[in-house]
């Protein structure tokens, strides 16, 4: 009798957890729970993540600094447009000087192996192709950013 009511009692307890966390939705994904007054300068920025306010309960921006502290502020602040911007022009330029250097050792190669075959396209007709697989690459990682 007694192992039957701890057993009914575990599974009301197990049954109302599981009620809590679908109706509330797990809290640890919502770092963020009310905006920091910290002003953080746009070159100690690493990166940032976009909190939204469904399961969470407020809308935040979280910018990670290079030291690795978490900052949480307002998205539609001035000062946090600026950072994100900063950031974001950031991560195009190191994005676009890799994309040079891998380019770059591909041209090289890509110049011997025509150098072996005497058959080498004029320098404008190379530069143009190159120009546009940039153009695609970019457009690419601008698609995936969104």
């Amino acid at each position: 009798m007694q192992s039957g009511l701890v057993l009914a009692t575990l599974l009301c307890i197990i049954t109302w957890i599981n009620v809590v966390h679908t109706v509330n939705g797990p809290v640890q994904n919502c770092l963020c729970q009310k905006w920091s007054k910290t002003r953080v300068r746009p070159e100690n920025v690493q990166s940032y993540t976009i909190q939204k306010e469904g399961a969470c309960p407020i809308k935040a921006i979280m910018f990670k600094t290079v030291k690795g502290k978490i900052i949480c502020s307002n998205p539609d602040s001035k000062s946090a447009k600026k950072i994100k911007r900063k950031v974001d022009l950031k991560t195009k330029a190191k994005w676009e000087e890799k994309q040079r250097e891998e380019e770059s050792s591909t041209y090289m190669t890509a110049t011997e192996s025509l150098v072996s075959t005497k058959s080498s396209p004029t320098r404008a007709r190379t530069m143009k192709i190159q120009r546009w697989k940039r153009s695609r690459q970019l457009k690419r990682w601008q698609r995936n950013r969104a």
